[in-house]
């Protein structure tokens, strides 16, 4: 999956660039974060997703390995191994779903769908 087309559906979806590597999308209850990433054994690229919840204030900075809720697409659509551009659709359509607002993202988290994801105490303990 190139970059290119990451950034063109991401901003599509209301994601704005931030730095060569990141793309930001605001919304009323949370920051939204994708990260793209190169790989450093290879051609290939990766899709970071980051959340970082209002209610915890704001970021110090916009830098995916700090925000409290992170995950590579795969986590995010439930698919094993690479994903491919085919899977864009479905990882648009459960950020939107399940992490979209607070109540969305405690919801998700009752269900058991952050499993997976790397998830930091203090937002495990606000969606308590």
């Amino acid at each position: 999956m190139t970059p290119e087309i990451v950034t063109i559906i991401a901003q599509q979806q209301g994601f704005k660039r931030r730095g060569r590597a990141n793309l930001v999308r605001q919304l009323s209850d949370v920051l939204q974060l994708i990260n793209l990433q190169k790989s450093n054994f290879s051609d290939d690229w990766y899709v970071n997703f980051a959340l970082w919840p209002k209610a915890l204030g704001e970021p110090d900075r916009i830098a995916e390995h700090l925000f409290p809720l992170r995950g590579r697409i795969e986590d995010i659509v439930g698919h094993p191994g690479e994903a491919s551009e085919k899977d864009l659709d479905r990882f648009f359509d459960a950020i939107d779903a399940r992490f979209s607002t607070l109540e969305s993202l405690k919801s998700a988290m009752s269900r058991g769908e952050l499993s997976g994801l790397y998830v930091k105490a203090e937002l495990k303990a606000l969606l308590s």
